[in-house]
């Protein structure tokens, strides 16, 4: 059974920076746009979502290493492009954030 927590935004947020900072090591990730997106049931290979859905390329780049490339799921590709979820979720970290707060 799925984790249940994979459902909230913050919690995927974590999981996908996590990932970044393991695997980057000095190098950095970019999208790889020429790459065609697949419908998965395999887990991300940055942040290790379980959850199915659409995967894309992301390629580390390294000054002294061969280039390494990865499956990554949609969260994963806008934390890579814009260090952060899409607005519509980042909007709901906010709102849990608030409500927290009160």
């Amino acid at each position: 059974m799925t984790d249940p927590r994979w459902h909230e935004p913050a919690f995927r947020l974590k999981r996908c920076l996590d990932g970044l900072a393991r695997e980057s090591g000095d190098g950095y990730f970019v999208n790889n746009n020429g790459c065609i997106d697949e419908f998965s049931t395999n887990s991300c290979e940055l942040c290790d979502s379980p959850l199915a859905g659409s995967r894309s390329c992301a390629v580390r780049i390294h000054p002294k290493e061969e280039n390494l490339y990865y499956a990554v799921c949609e969260d994963c590709v806008y934390v890579i492009e814009y260090g952060q979820l899409d607005d519509d979720s980042m909007a709901e970290i906010e709102d849990e954030d608030s409500q927290d707060r009160r």
